[in-house]
């Protein structure tokens, strides 16, 4: 991101793609390494790149906070305490003014911004499964009061941001669409309560305005929320996850690398229950498969599309606004070291993989389509 070059190499890739939005975090750390302490050129960098983006026909999506934060907002207590929440509204005040009171072509740089990423998935991963600092495991009581407070950070930054924001700028909220299935009924206590906080917790929040999570010897619960809202709702999904006796398994289906099942079709109910609980448009902000075989993710891709299609007939065009493939390259993963996932459409090196292809090829289908549509 930081020069010309590195920008260009970006935007070529994108292109290759055939994409016409870009979805990026910022790293808060960068901006604010010490509480109170703005880097002004780190916060640069991220004009630019948005600038470049703007230049060649691609709008960028901004996150705000993707599981990561700096050490000082950690040790501090993050979401867990809520007097922290402050902080992060000073943050993406910052953030926000730096990117939307800059225009390209009369219109704010950015103007779509994700609040907080997946807060169930972050708040497991922290607390319950013990792959995220502080590195606990199965403690759901501090889970959900960090879930709760991620809740009611995204309610107060949205209500913060609103108030000066330019009318095209849509502000909104990331949920991890994510249902445990057992394959046995010794299985079922775990899936359920996996389940209940992972995904429904979130959901219900947005459906009552009431924040409850129970299990026994756990109640956090919380009926004077801020109201809660958001223009748009990430839908993200990967997988239903199978919870046999050893773990995950396929249950008949073909196993990614992270390892789960291959299920596109599930992005389908996805989209429809997130609909349903958030009652705002969905744009899917993640959806991929980790793979090493390229037949496996040329197979996958068409499929979720697909499964993307339905839901959005059903949910009407008004409802559906867009489809965003994690990811843009390899990932690193948290927990998983050194070793990256296979998610990207590109490799290391820069190659489009085979696997993607098919969707560039799709993309541009569409769009050749679309053309013909608006000569007609």
């Amino acid at each position: 991101y930081k020069t010309n070059e590195g920008r260009a190499k970006i935007i070529a890739s994108l292109q290759e793609l055939g994409v016409n939005s870009y979805r990026f975090s910022i790293e808060w750390s960068q901006i604010e390494p010490k509480e109170g302490e703005w880097n002004e050129t780190n916060l640069q960098v991220y004009v630019d790149l948005c600038k470049a983006l703007r230049g060649a026909g691609i709008a960028p999506m901004v996150s705000l906070h993707h599981f990561s934060a700096p050490l000082w907002f950690h040790e501090n207590g993050s979401f867990e305490k809520e007097e922290n929440i402050d902080a992060f509204i000073r943050f993406s005040e910052k953030v926000f003014e730096a990117l939307t009171t800059k225009s390209w072509g009369g219109t704010p740089l950015v103007e779509h911004f994700c609040t907080i990423n997946e807060p169930g998935i972050e708040a497991f991963s922290r607390f319950i499964r013990g792959a995220f600092s502080p590195g606990c495991f199965m403690n759901f009581k501090r889970a959900a009061c960090f879930l709760k407070g991620a809740l009611k950070a995204h309610c107060l930054v949205y209500d913060k941001l609103k108030q000066n924001a330019p009318k095209s700028v849509k502000i909104g909220i990331v949920h991890q669409y994510l249902k445990f299935v057992p394959t046995n009924p010794l299985i079922f206590p775990t899936t359920h309560y996996l389940t209940r906080f992972i995904n429904d917790a979130s959901l219900n929040f947005f459906r009552t305005g009431k924040f409850e999570f129970k299990m026994p010897f756990v109640n956090v619960t919380d009926e004077n929320m801020p109201k809660p809202k958001t223009d748009f709702v990430g839908c993200q999904y990967y997988v239903r996850p199978v919870i046999g006796m050893m773990g995950p398994t396929g249950y008949h289906a073909p196993m990614t690398e992270m390892p789960f099942a291959e299920d596109p079709e599930g992005l389908y109910e996805a989209i429809i229950e997130t609909h349903k609980a958030y009652k705002a448009p969905v744009i899917v902000t993640e959806n991929g498969i980790s793979t090493n075989d390229e037949e496996q993710r040329a197979r996958y891709i068409p499929r979720a599309l697909y499964a993307a299609q339905q839901a959005q007939k059903e949910i009407g065009d008004e409802n559906f606004l867009g489809y965003y493939l994690w990811c843009f390259t390899d990932n690193f993963e948290w927990d998983m070291g050194m070793n990256p996932q296979r998610f990207g459409a590109f490799s290391k090196d820069g190659f489009l993989k085979e696997g993607a292809k098919v969707y560039a090829n799709i993309l541009n289908a569409w769009r050749k389509a679309s053309e013909e549509d608006e000569e007609i």
